[in-house]
């Protein structure tokens, strides 16, 4: 697992909030609100509609629509964009680490990365705003 993510997954992060509110948007429109280029919109949506959570038609009345349960976690949506963070590779080698072979941080990463996989698998991509902080996130 890498501790550096990938700029298409801080895009894709910042897309389906932007759907959030249930509205149709246009490739244009969300290049805008992102921070991106329409030509590149493409590349970031296409793990979300392949992951289900967004829908997308085609023609001038077309662009992208979050599905109403589309609820990902922040863990669900890294891996939707840039594959399984549990590849095996060891931190340290060019090769798979495991318990029979350790190397010198094993124990610790498999520890760290545990914690920080859970944590990610927690949070909600779309967070619900707060009530008791007037409907802020």
């Amino acid at each position: 697992m890498k501790l550096e993510l990938l700029p298409r997954t801080d895009l894709a992060v910042r897309a389906l909030r932007y759907l959030a509110d249930g509205e149709t948007r246009n490739s244009d429109d969300i290049a805008v609100a992102i921070h991106s280029t329409p030509q590149h919109i493409q590349h970031v949506m296409a793990p979300l509609t392949g992951a289900g959570w967004v829908r997308s038609r085609r023609g001038p009345s077309g662009g992208y629509t979050i599905e109403t349960a589309a609820d990902p976690s922040i863990l669900e949506l890294i891996e939707a964009v840039e594959g399984p963070t549990a590849d095996g590779q060891c931190v340290l080698r060019t090769s798979t680490c495991n318990e029979n072979l350790p190397c010198a941080l094993h124990d610790a990463w498999v520890q760290a990365r545990g914690a920080l996989v859970e944590a990610l698998g927690q949070r909600p991509v779309i967070e619900q705003p707060d009530p008791l902080n007037g409907g802020k996130q």
